[in-house]
């Protein structure tokens, strides 16, 4: 019975060892990421705009998850990068939608558990946003209609509405929630 105990609490510990959870001081850091990304001004000569790497970076700021850094492009993934990378990923398990409350609960109780979780819209253009899932509370979204999760947002071409802390229904308009896809990342 002994040598069972020691087994299961072995397996216990190295679990945990592969087990996300966030880093500390995450908060201050992603105010801070806040700041500089609200500072940051789209290079004109690059066709790529560095503002878009914000998103991606706070991944590996909030729970160590450098998934969405290339290193064979040596950057941070943009939006469509990201979305190719979830969607084939074995690291990535996809949800449910955004109009799905189970999905939406779901996200919110990975994220307090310390592990990572992505909302990300992406349409037809290949235009769309990411945003984070944070520790937090469900909250009644008046404009969607259900609980959602506590999350931060970069938006690219818009940085003074990005966000720490409000609700995902502040990202993406209720009419674009079929195309609102929620991942966790596997541990």
């Amino acid at each position: 019975m002994q040598k069972y105990l020691l087994i299961i609490a072995l397996s216990c510990f190295v679990y945990s060892i592969k087990a996300q959870s966030l880093n500390s001081g995450w908060e201050k850091r992603l105010s801070e990421t806040l700041a500089d990304f609200q500072e940051c001004a789209p290079n004109t000569e690059n066709k790529l705009n560095p503002c878009q790497y914000y998103t991606a970076e706070s991944f590996a700021t909030v729970y160590n998850v450098k998934d969405f850094y290339s290193a064979k492009q040596k950057r941070y993934m943009i939006l469509p990068e990201m979305v190719a990378y979830l969607e084939t990923s074995k690291q990535w398990t996809l949800l449910g939608k955004g109009y799905d409350p189970k999905a939406l609960t779901s996200a919110q109780d990975y994220a307090n558990a310390g592990r990572a979780v992505v909302a990300i819209y992406m349409n037809n253009d290949h235009l769309g946003h990411a945003s984070i899932i944070l520790p937090g509370e469900l909250k009644l979204s008046g404009t969607w209609g259900v609980k959602v999760p506590n999350s931060a947002s970069f938006f690219t071409y818009n940085p003074e509405n990005s966000y720490l802390h409000k609700s995902l229904s502040y990202a993406y308009e209720r009419s674009n929630l079929a195309k609102v896809q929620l991942y966790v990342r596997n541990y």
